[in-house]
């Protein structure tokens, strides 16, 4: 069974098709989340009984180190304008989610002897697309898949 790496999952801005990593970022996280609605009523025997017909949701969390990163600061100033932008979550393993995100939190962190960091949560903003890479895509020199329109991933 293959294993991979956590530096390959990337969480990335899609800026007017222009696919970045949020620089700085070193601890990248997904979350999807799906809430239930209880039904249980006197006939289930005091079983709980649930419908899968509540709020779904997906969102990312990043910790890492304050960057200057142009990616980064997008992200940044996102969370200050309450503004809702595009964002692409990869899998090392060819898995792809994209959506729109709203940034819920960010936080800043400075400590004494230490670089400065950050933590952002993002929310999507709507069913999020997802769907797998073709196993056939060109690489550059460097390993990083290419496509015909923004020759990124």
């Amino acid at each position: 069974m293959a294993k991979y790496l956590g530096n390959d999952l990337l969480i990335n801005l899609n800026d007017g098709g222009s696919i970045t990593p949020i620089g700085g970022s070193a601890d990248d996280t997904v979350t999807w989340s799906a809430e239930v609605v209880d039904t249980t009523d006197k006939s289930t025997n005091r079983w709980r009984e649930i419908t899968a017909a509540g709020e779904r949701r997906a969102s990312m969390r990043l910790n890492g180190f304050i960057s200057d990163d142009a990616a980064f600061e997008t992200m940044r100033q996102a969370s200050k304008d309450d503004t809702i932008l595009n964002y692409r979550f990869v899998w090392s393993n060819a898995i792809i989610m994209e959506a729109l995100f709203h940034v819920d939190s960010f936080e800043g962190t400075g400590v004494y002897g230490s670089a400065q960091g950050f933590t952002a949560t993002l929310t999507s903003a709507e069913e999020p697309m997802q769907g797998l890479l073709a196993s056939d895509f060109l690489q550059d020199e460097t390993g990083t898949n290419l496509t015909s329109e923004d020759n990124l991933l």
